[in-house]
Order: structure tokens, then C-alpha cells, then sequence
């Protein structure tokens, strides 16, 4: 709630939405605005549409540049899902169309395209806690079974220190 911490998305445009893509609007956005130490730059994106090696190389080049990343295993609504539920009993091999709707289910209507916060951000620090007990392997770049490290990027915003 800091009025000097600010969260910017850079909104996918004509459906470039590959790691490769994300890397280079992120990497454009570095060179084009005047960071300061502290700032920081992080992917976030589904690790189910790409190849081990697709991630693997953007993983490499994030570190390189200095951004984090934030994978979620199918996808992004797993993320979403768990600011309202728990259960995640077989779900291991979920597809990301069958998140969605297990999303729908939850919360009765679900539109990604026109998301409401407000019905997500009161359970964030829920989420939070869901999302690390999940996470069996912190050490991996990304999930390699249902997960998501979008919770990292949430404790990276609440433990800033503004100086």
C-alpha cells in the first residue's frame, strides 16, 4: 500500500504471448525507462503451451538480465484458482481449458479477458500460502508438476523496502 511502489503490466499485444515475446517486451521496457536499484522486472507465464527447451532458454536469459520469473503449471489461472480453493486432488495433469472452467466452477462465472481483482485480491496472502506449499521443488525455475511461482512475485512486492 506504499504510494511509492508501483506494479506495471505490459499487456500482450496480437497474441505474442511466447516466452520469447514476453522476454523481449521486457527487455524493451528495461532499455526504454530509467530503472532505479531496487526496481524490479519479472516474466510471469504458462509453462503449458511451451517446450522445456523454449523455457529453459528464456530461464537462462532472465537470469543474465536480471528479471525474475514466474512460471505457473498449466497456467495462470492455476494461480487465480487458488485465491478461492485448495483442492487440487487430480488435478496433476489438468489441461489449461479444464483450469478455466475449474475456475468457473469456483467462483461461477470466470472471463480472463475481463478479469474483476476484486474478487481475487482479499485472498491473496490465502493464495500466497496455498501456492508454497505446493511448490515441493523452490529451488526449479518453474513448476514441473501443478504449481505456480506468481507467489514469489507477490512476496517480492510486500517485502520492497522503499528507501
Amino acid at each position: 500500500h506504499s504510494s511509492r511502489v508501483q506494479v506495471l503490466v505490459l499487456e500482450t499485444r496480437l497474441g505474442k504471448s511466447a516466452p520469447k515475446h514476453l522476454f523481449e517486451r521486457l527487455a524493451r521496457f528495461k532499455r526504454e525507462h530509467n530503472l532505479i536499484k531496487g526496481d524490479q522486472l519479472w516474466l510471469v507465464l504458462d509453462k503449458d503451451r511451451w517446450p522445456e527447451s523454449q523455457l529453459s532458454e528464456i530461464a537462462g536469459k532472465a537470469l543474465k538480465h536480471n528479471f525474475g520469473m514466474a512460471a505457473s503449471t498449466p497456467c495462470f489461472d492455476f494461480w487465480l484458482y487458488l485465491h478461492h480453493s485448495d483442492n487440487v486432488e487430480g488435478m496433476e495433469h489438468i489441461s489449461s481449458r479444464d483450469m478455466k472452467q475449474a475456475l468457473r466452477n469456483v467462483l461461477g462465472a470466470y472471463n480472463p479477458s475481463n478479469l474483476d481483482t476484486g474478487r481475487f485480491r482479499p485472498y491473496v496472502d490465502l493464495a500466497v500460502e496455498r501456492a508454497r506449499r505446493l511448490d515441493h521443488s523452490p529451488q526449479e525455475r518453474w513448476p514441473n508438476s501443478l504449481g505456480t511461482h506468481v507467489y514469489r512475485v507477490v512476496q517480492a512486492i510486500k517485502e520492497f523496502k522503499v528507501e
